[in-house]
């Protein structure tokens, strides 16, 4: 059988709206957040962009003006509890006139590549590519599948000799009641049951994954 990995750190809750910066600083998610002054703080500066995260227990902050991304480093139920715990405390004390939108994301990976490298080959360009004297580096497919209330971004890809899959389930705002539809769609629930959808789909292509003690 070929085992599918999940990607470190991956399940995350993003909010995509605009907060002051205040609500960006480790000091105030340490005390209104993570109730907490024991917290691990990293820096990534990237084109001249400095970014911050905010680490306590299994939970990784990333806030910006823009996007506040909430990170797991398991998928336990005690860590998915948690993980909606901050999420709604910041709902409710990060102020903000504005919530776009929110969702989940979740990675998976798998070294060897020959199941989707056979979806990939099947497809109608590759006798053109290489009849061109091409070689294929890397091969991106996306698809965006309606249900219910949400879209669900499916992105698989093969790049050199790993398989990755990437999904975004993406929640539209509601206008005027942003705040609460998200407080009320942000769930334990909710999220084991992305994590079932999503794991669904790639052991429809005949993939498993590997065995661990987080269902």
């Amino acid at each position: 059988k070929i085992i599918m990995y999940l990607k470190p750190d991956s399940l995350a809750v993003v909010l995509l709206g605009d907060w002051c910066n205040l609500y960006s600083k480790p000091d105030w998610l340490a005390d209104n957040i993570f109730k907490s002054p024991d917290i691990e703080i990293g820096v990534n500066a990237q084109d001249n962009v400095t970014n911050i995260s905010c680490k306590q227990g299994p939970v990784i902050i990333r806030p910006s003006q823009a996007k506040v991304a909430f990170m797991t480093t398991d998928i336990d139920e005690t860590t998915l509890d948690y993980l909606e715990e901050c999420v709604k405390k910041y709902l409710e004390t990060a102020h903000t006139p504005l919530l776009n939108a929110f969702g989940f994301n979740i990675d998976y990976y798998e070294e060897e590549n020959p199941l989707l490298a056979d979806i990939f080959d099947s497809m109608a360009d590759v006798d053109v590519i290489i009849d061109a004297d091409y070689e294929i580096e890397s091969t991106r497919v996306r698809r965006a599948l309606k249900k219910d209330d949400a879209i669900l971004n499916m992105e698989y890809s093969i790049d050199k000799s790993e398989t990755l899959f990437h999904f975004n389930k993406h929640y539209e705002g509601l206008s005027e009641n942003n705040i609460s539809y998200a407080i009320e769609t942000i769930t334990k629930e909710k999220l084991t049951q992305f994590l079932r959808e999503t794991r669904s789909l790639i052991e429809g292509l005949g993939y498993d994954f590997e065995e661990d003690n987080n269902e």
